[in-house]
């Protein structure tokens, strides 16, 4: 594959000029044409994206491994994995590209839906075959969708049948990809993990056992009997993120949660994730979406990390 070219979800919007976009809540879903003879550069999306196939071919080649995309069929490629497509046969596509602050606004991210996603690139099933009603399904489904993302969404009923319409098509296409996986079933082949997978994937599952209480990478590392260097290597090989990205961003995810879907103090919330005090839990959460945990809690603020804040801010 040629040199490859990372985008931003809005630089990634720009470059394709085979789709029309339309996005709302950080999540785009798109219906598109490619002709044949076109050719999209080498790219890597900081964020997961699917492509359901409609009609025609859509050649893919995804982390050096080649496939095609065909009628009745969905493509799955995970957040940070280098992409080339090129189409020999007009191919109509619809394209989902829900973000991570999106998911982790709306469904249990890095507990369900990462580890799902992730375990499509673990098993190299990035393309699942669809049974005609499943493909007439989605493809309604995501209809309905860019339907009202047409209409006036300052509507709080338009907003709210919006969000559900969305919800409903992200569920069924996880329940696809759960299915498709064998994901919660025992069904992993570990035999197929590359070392920075593996180790990726029982940092994640440590991290959601002892996040609540433990914020230390050495800490992590001490369980897998590694080095935190080490650690820190294999899960940013395997993930793009650091351990301590995702420690904070697992931590601020509750802290999310509890603020806004509980009547529990601040001082309390503070106490069961085990920050030292109130002081410091607030300069903690301030550093990472830039007000303080009072404030993000009687405003209506989405989860939007604050560029360049500490080393908790996303880039």
């Amino acid at each position: 594959m040629k040199t490859v070219k990372e985008y931003s979800l809005e630089n990634f919007i720009r470059l394709c000029d085979c789709m029309d976009t339309d996005k709302f809540d950080g999540c785009v879903v798109s219906r598109g044409c490619m002709h044949a003879g076109y050719d999209l550069p080498p790219f890597r999306l900081r964020e997961c994206f699917m492509l359901l196939c409609i009609s025609g071919e859509i050649h893919v080649e995804l982390d050096d491994e080649s496939h095609v995309l065909s009628s009745r069929s969905l493509l799955v490629c995970p957040a940070n994995n280098a992409v080339r497509m090129d189409c020999h046969r007009k191919a109509d596509f619809i394209c989902v590209i829900p973000t991570s602050d999106y998911l982790g606004r709306n469904y249990s991210y890095w507990k369900q839906i990462l580890p799902l996603i992730m375990e499509t690139g673990i098993q190299r099933k990035y393309i699942i075959s669809l049974t005609e009603a499943e493909s007439v399904r989605y493809e309604h489904m995501a209809d309905c969708v860019m339907d009202y993302m047409h209409c006036d969404v300052r509507h709080e009923w338009v907003k709210e049948t919006l969000s559900s319409g969305m919800r409903t098509l992200l569920y069924a296409i996880f329940g696809k990809l759960e299915a498709a996986t064998g994901y919660g079933e025992g069904k992993r082949n570990t035999k197929s993990l590359s070392r920075s997978e593996e180790y990726f994937s029982r940092f994640m599952k440590l991290l959601s056992i002892h996040y609540r209480h433990e914020r230390k990478v050495d800490f992590y590392a001490s369980e897998l009997c590694v080095t935190p260097k080490y650690l820190s290597s294999m899960v940013k090989e395997a993930s793009g993120k650091t351990p301590g990205r995702w420690i904070d961003e697992v931590v601020m995810e509750e802290i999310h949660y509890l603020l806004k879907n509980s009547n529990i103090s601040i001082k309390e919330i503070a106490y069961q994730l085990n920050f030292a005090n109130v002081s410091f839990f607030g300069k903690f959460v301030k550093r990472y979406i830039g007000v303080s945990p009072r404030r993000y809690r009687v405003c209506d603020m989405t989860l939007n990390p604050v560029a360049g804040r500490g080393t908790a801010a996303l880039g």
